[in-house]
């Protein structure tokens, strides 16, 4: 996944240069459709934490977050801005190695 989208860009307009690189990612309330095969963001004790999930972004490796307000303000190895890519964007890749498993989010914001 890679963010701004091109659909963004034409709807707001091209200000990649003002995103800092700060990452957040959300998890809206709702049913847990599947809780037995679901990783997330949970809090203290979570998949992301116990290793069962990973996310990189721009091939950096997060190793953790800060929960704020319902969000996970994601961290990397160097703190929590990640360095953008040549054009800008962000580049996001979840994995697991649990089969059956999947990671649900209902947003990513980059500020």
């Amino acid at each position: 996944m890679i963010l701004p989208t091109d659909s963004e860009i034409a709807a707001y307009g091209n200000h990649v240069e003002s995103l800092v690189g700060y990452i957040f990612i959300c998890r809206a309330p709702g049913p847990d459709l599947d809780k037995k095969h679901q990783l997330g963001i949970e809090g203290e004790g979570d998949s992301l934490e116990n290793g069962d999930y990973n996310i990189t972004v721009n091939k950096k490796l997060v190793t953790g977050y800060t929960y704020i307000f319902g969000c996970a303000l994601l961290k990397h190895q160097g703190g929590y801005i990640f360095p953008k890519r040549e054009n800008g964007r962000f580049e996001f890749k979840f994995f697991t190695d649990r089969q059956d498993s999947y990671v649900r989010f209902t947003s990513v914001m980059v500020w």
